[in-house]
């Protein structure tokens, strides 16, 4: 009995992930649209986009290292794993948030708002 509850506890912890997953790529795709257009809400929704893309990626690499903890794994792979993910995904995502938060991207905005 207890089996069963843990797998629908995990198959609503895998819908809400979805969905949130879902919505941050809206979010993104959104923002992204706003930003081509040079609108400042483009650039704010792009931005928030990123971090909650970096929050996740953050919490999931902590899941994944917590689970081998568990599990006892004395390999040094999983951390070395998680290395690998966090600067292939996580550097990417950082420098979006660092380029998203730029003067240069704030000015480009600004000046084409003052141009309509």
């Amino acid at each position: 009995m207890r089996r069963a509850t843990t797998n629908r506890t995990g198959r609503s912890l895998s819908l809400g992930g979805i969905l949130a997953l879902l919505a941050i790529n809206a979010m993104g795709i959104i923002g992204g649209i706003g930003l081509l257009r040079l609108r400042e809400w483009g650039r704010q929704l792009a931005q928030w986009a990123t971090w909650a893309s970096l929050l996740i990626l953050l919490v999931l690499i902590v899941m994944y290292l917590n689970a081998t903890v568990e599990a006892r794994v004395e390999s040094l792979a999983p951390l070395l794993q998680s290395a690998i993910i966090l600067v292939v995904f996580g550097v990417p995502l950082a420098l979006m948030i660092r380029a998203l938060r730029s003067q240069t991207i704030r000015y480009a905005i600004w000046s084409a708002q003052g141009t309509r």
